[in-house]
């Protein structure tokens, strides 16, 4: 199995044409880092019905508690075992290297073991109050086109080191590198449906992104994007009373002083309003 394979992963299996409720068709997806000769790739893009499938991803990652960290931290070695996929992946994006991120699983790994509960004061001398921390299982990522790797290991991996599972719903123009990733938590060891992933049309995203909202096993979600799509899926998940993290993004406006150097301010502003060809 290739890192590039296309479709919707759902326990690690990829649900092909033939293995759907009704047909589904093909998303083009093309390169823009490949101006003079154009590559694109076919994506099965996935509808409502689909999410049929995902309840069964709830089952088999609570057994996994006392090895889940080493999990996690094995998850992020496994690019480099297949840099050359990725590195055409990378030039196909232009996301940032998975080097670049490498840090990120090692860190969420070693603060859940840090992850205990409290012992709260009781009005009763005689009894204590314990508070302990368990994971909320199902989650979801809405990400956007940009900083794909960066993105997805950031949510995925702070939500796999704590026992959840997660869905993914890629952008529609970059769904690659979800697939990928999720690939590579077969390949790390982790359980049939901790990360799962539903590729989509562009076309599909609002009434698919609103399933995966209102889904009554999805707990919390966890969205990069415009700032009018974070009030849409805020307001479908205040109607559950789920958790929501938001990262919303914006023309990121810079107030200069009067007393600030003014070549510096321009020199630090044009290197992050450039970074990684403009993603920032």
């Amino acid at each position: 199995m290739s890192l590039c394979d296309n479709g919707i992963l759902v326990n690690y299996t990829y649900l092909g044409s033939k293995n759907c409720c009704t047909k589904r068709r093909l998303v083009t997806t093309s390169i823009p880092a490949l101006i003079e000769r154009a590559l694109f790739f076919s994506i099965e893009g996935g509808g409502r019905f689909d999410l049929i499938k995902l309840p069964k991803s709830r089952k088999g990652w609570a057994s996994y508690s006392a090895t889940k960290t080493h999990l996690v931290s094995q998850y992020f070695r496994c690019p480099s075992l297949y840099a050359r996929d990725f590195s055409l992946l990378h030039a196909a994006v232009m996301s940032p290297g998975f080097l670049a991120v490498k840090g990120i699983g090692f860190n969420v790994a070693g603060k859940a073991e840090r992850i205990h509960g409290s012992i709260r004061a009781s009005s009763n001398p005689k009894r204590r109050v314990l508070a302990a921390k368990q994971p909320i299982r199902v989650t979801v990522a809405l990400v956007s086109c940009n900083f794909l790797i960066a993105i997805v290991m950031r949510k995925a991996s702070a939500a796999f080191a704590v026992g959840c599972y997660m869905t993914v719903k890629p952008s529609p123009e970059t769904p690659l590198f979800c697939l990928a990733l999720a690939y590579l938590a077969s390949k790390a060891g982790f359980p049939a449906g901790t990360f799962n992933v539903l590729t989509t049309s562009l076309e599909n995203t609002p009434g698919i992104s609103v399933v995966l909202c209102n889904h009554p096993l999805n707990a919390k979600v966890r969205l990069t994007g415009s700032t009018r799509k974070s009030k849409i899926v805020a307001g479908l998940y205040a109607q559950g009373l789920k958790k929501c993290t938001l990262e919303l993004g914006g023309n990121c406006p810079v107030i200069v002083f009067d007393d600030a150097d003014i070549g510096q301010a321009i020199s630090q502003i044009m290197a992050l309003k450039w970074r990684n060809v403009g993603q920032e």
